[in-house]
C-alpha cells in the first residue's frame, strides 16, 4: 500500500490553515494554546490546525513535526508568514 503524503489546506475566508502529517482518524483533538489545535490518534500528532494566520503561524514546541509543517507551509505558495522555525 502507497503511504500518502502530508497535504496542507488553506481557507483565506476562515483565516485557517490545517496540516495533515498522517491520513489516519482523530480520536482526539487537544489545543496547544490560543492558535493552534492537534489532531491525535492514539496519541501521535496527525494534523494540526492554525487559526488566525494572518497574523502568522507559530511553529514553536511543535517537536518532531515543526520541519515537516515549515517545509509545506514554504514550499505551498499559501500567504502566511511563519513566525518561529
Amino acid at each position: 500500500m502507497k503511504k500518502k503524503r502530508p497535504m496542507l489546506e488553506y481557507d483565506g475566508e476562515a483565516d485557517a490553515l490545517y496540516v495533515a502529517l498522517q491520513h489516519a482518524s482523530v480520536r482526539e483533538t487537544r489545543p496547544l494554546d490560543d492558535h493552534r489545535l492537534a489532531d491525535a490518534e492514539d496519541g501521535t500528532i496527525v494534523g494540526i490546525e492554525f487559526i488566525d494566520v494572518s497574523g502568522g503561524v507559530d511553529l514553536a514546541g511543535l517537536g518532531p513535526e515543526k520541519r515537516l509543517v515549515d517545509e509545506l507551509i514554504t514550499t505551498s505558495g499559501v500567504p502566511v508568514k511563519i513566525l518561529a522555525g
